[in-house]
């Protein structure tokens, strides 16, 4: 009987447990989802990307860049910083080899633009040195972090500070890892999600030229 009696309370416990770590799950995943909440899923709808998009300005090495200067080229964008280890380098590597797997004709008709999240860092002599580390005709651009914060809005670009005090850059930044494709009239087409492999991407490029 002590055994029995012993067994059910283990089994109560065990199952007491199980449902505390599958509430917990539920509490976490719901909270990633309220953070990226505002964010479409890449690929979704073109009735979904309309509500974001738009024109802007803002500033590189050579003075004032509004997105109206790119009208009749297709523009893939990427919103990172340049002290980013590891996903910006990633994704503006998979922009470079997607890049240079066009032809010269189609080149011409494509730019690739970096957006700094990082504006107090990033200047935009450096933001553009960094996008032209990746590729000599792209650019890079950075500004006010009101006018950074206002096009990572209009576009759906997620980013938090994250303070790291053992490290000597002492914050860094969480953000979403989109690749955006703007077509030749300045409309939002496509959000594509970090993974997607340089084929991939020019598959997507050639679709729009």
């Amino acid at each position: 009987m002590r055994m029995t009696k012993y067994s059910h309370s283990a089994k109560f416990r065990y199952g007491l447990f199980m449902l505390l770590v599958f509430i917990g799950g539920v509490g976490l995943a719901f909270s990633l989802q309220q953070w990226r909440g505002a964010e479409p899923a890449a690929n979704t709808t073109r009735s979904a990307l309309s509500a974001y998009g738009g024109d802007f300005v803002l500033d590189n090495s050579a003075g004032a860049r509004s997105l109206q200067d790119y009208r009749g080229q297709l523009v893939m964008m990427y919103f990172g910083f340049a002290s980013c280890p590891d996903i910006c380098p990633t994704s503006l590597g998979v922009m470079r080899k997607a890049y240079n797997t066009l032809s010269q004709d189609e080149q011409n008709t494509v730019q690739g633009l970096f957006i700094s999240i990082d504006p107090v860092r990033d200047t935009p002599e450096i933001a553009h040195n960094y996008a032209q580390h990746f590729q000599k005709n792209f650019t890079g651009l950075s500004g006010t972090p009101q006018a950074v914060a206002q096009v990572a809005q209009q576009y759906g670009a997620l980013f938090r500070k994250t303070a790291t005090p053992d490290s000597a850059l002492a914050y860094t930044l969480d953000h979403s890892s989109v690749i955006y494709l703007v077509d030749q009239k300045g409309v939002l087409r496509e959000k594509l999600q970090h993974g997607i492999t340089p084929q991939e991407l020019t598959d997507k490029l050639r679709s729009y030229l």
